[in-house]
């Protein structure tokens, strides 16, 4: 059966990714590697370090790439805003919640199926923090089939994108996990109480799904 036929499985986009990453932070061959040597190498990593017996192609395994970023693009988006429009009292499981919540809502009701992708990605620095700026990495992620080009942007270019968000990502984060019941029950009853009159749709709609989660957390009806 040609592999071509064959449907990705989550084991093989988590390895195309690790490939991906893996390559872009070649310090050896650095950023003088054309976008097609690039793919090359990546292909022949995904395929020696692959966990299952079919191999894929080159011609499959960039398209692909571009296949699923816009889609992991798109939802790090409605991540990204909700931790903007609510810098403290949420914690990052709550915010996740949510940023689905939107995709869903985006999506005629279905599930975002990147999950797996979208957390690699976050996984490139302590802090857990993917950032990415919607209109430079739709550009940077669009798939325009020139080989010429240079190579896609590596991981050391990624982690100065994310540097400043991290920092601001990683601080809110490290206090919220480390405050005590008090503390928790204050950040819920503010949340409760935020005035709402100059939210917009969007925000009033995330912030009533969260009060629906609170008041079922202490039993509030």
């Amino acid at each position: 059966k040609s592999s071509r036929s064959v449907k990705w499985t989550v084991e093989e986009e988590e390895m195309l990714i690790t490939s991906w990453l893996t390559i872009s932070n070649d310090s050896v061959i650095g950023n003088a590697q054309t976008r097609g040597s690039f793919w090359v190498r990546v292909t022949d990593y995904f395929n020696m370090y692959r966990k299952i017996k079919i191999e894929r192609e080159k011609s499959q395994i960039k398209p692909h790439y571009y296949f699923l970023m816009p889609h992991v693009i798109e939802f790090n988006g409605y991540y990204n805003q909700i931790v903007s429009d609510h810098h403290s009292g949420w914690s990052d499981n709550q915010i996740i919640e949510v940023a689905l919540l939107n995709w869903k809502n985006a999506h005629k009701n279905k599930e975002f199926p990147y999950m797996h992708i979208w957390e690699m990605k976050a996984k490139t620095s302590e802090s857990g923090a993917y950032t990415s700026s919607s209109t430079h990495d739709a550009n940077e992620y669009s798939y325009g089939g020139n080989e010429s080009d240079s190579r896609p942007i590596g991981q050391r270019l990624l982690n100065e994108k994310l540097e400043e968000f991290q920092a601001k990502k990683l601080s809110v984060f490290k206090e919220i996990k480390n405050k005590v019941k008090d503390d928790t029950l204050r950040a819920d009853y503010e949340i409760l109480m935020k005035d709402t009159t100059i939210m917009s749709d969007q925000q009033l709609a995330n912030h009533n799904h969260m009060c629906s989660i609170i008041k079922a957390r202490h039993d509030i009806s």
